[in-house]
C-alpha cells in the first residue's frame, strides 16, 4: 500500500517544480444506473437487481491541463434479488487522472488512477453486496469529456475498484458513468 502512495504522489512532486503551474478548480457531480438480470432457472425463473449511484468531486488542474487531481464521494445504492435486500454503500477517496489529449482544446480523454475508502463488498458468484467498513480500494479507469461552454463540460468515464487487501471470494467493483463538470476560474 506504501507503495501505491508514492506512485500517485510522483506527479505532484514532477509537477510542483514547474514554474508555469495553472490550477484550476473544478466541481463535478456523476450518476450512473444498472439494470441486471440473475438468472436462476434459464427462461423461466430470474430477478432483477439494480444499481445506482452519485458522485461528487472536487479537483483542480495542475499544469496546462496534463493532469488533474481531487477527491470524490459516491453513494451506491442496491436493491433487488430474490430476498429484497437493500443496500447503501460508499465510496471515498483520492483521484489522479492524466490527460492524453492536453493539445486539444474541447476534447479530453484520460487515465485514472486513485485510492478509496469505502464499505462495499461485492461476493464472487453471488449478486447481492454486503457492507464492510473500512476496506480500501484502488480505482483505476479510463474516460473522455467534451467542453460545452467556457466553463461546463461533460464526461463519461468506466472505472474499476479492485481490493487493496486480499479478501476471499470478492469480486471487484466496477460501474461507468456520466457526469457534468463546472470549471472554475485560473489562477496562478
Amino acid at each position: 500500500m506504501k507503495h501505491i502512495i508514492f506512485l500517485l504522489l510522483i506527479p505532484h512532486c514532477l509537477f510542483a517544480q514547474k514554474s508555469d503551474i495553472i490550477i484550476q478548480p473544478i466541481l463535478g457531480s456523476s450518476l450512473f444506473y444498472v439494470n441486471e438480470k440473475e438468472v436462476i432457472v434459464p427462461d423461466e425463473y430470474w430477478y432483477r437487481h439494480h444499481q445506482m449511484a452519485f458522485g461528487l468531486d472536487f479537483g483542480h488542474v495542475f499544469f496546462k491541463k496534463y493532469y488533474r487531481t481531487g477527491l470524490e464521494a459516491k453513494l451506491l445504492l442496491h436493491w433487488g434479488g430474490a430476498d429484497k435486500y437493500s443496500n447503501i454503500h460508499y465510496l471515498f477517496g483520492w483521484y489522479n487522472q492524466f490527460n492524453m489529449t492536453a493539445k486539444t482544446k474541447k476534447l479530453r480523454m484520460f487515465l485514472e488512477l486513485g485510492i478509496h475508502v469505502g464499505n462495499l463488498y461485492l461476493a464472487k458468484y453471488a449478486y447481492k453486496t454486503d457492507k464492510m467498513p473500512g476496506l480500501f480500494y484502488l480505482g483505476a479507469g479510463y474516460g473522455a469529456g467534451y467542453q460545452i461552454s467556457k466553463n461546463l463540460s461533460i464526461y463519461a468515464s468506466v472505472t474499476l475498484y479492485p481490493l487493496l487487501i486480499y479478501q476471499p471470494f470478492y469480486f471487484y467493483y466496477g460501474n461507468y458513468e456520466f457526469g457534468l463538470e463546472w470549471h472554475f476560474e485560473k489562477f496562478k
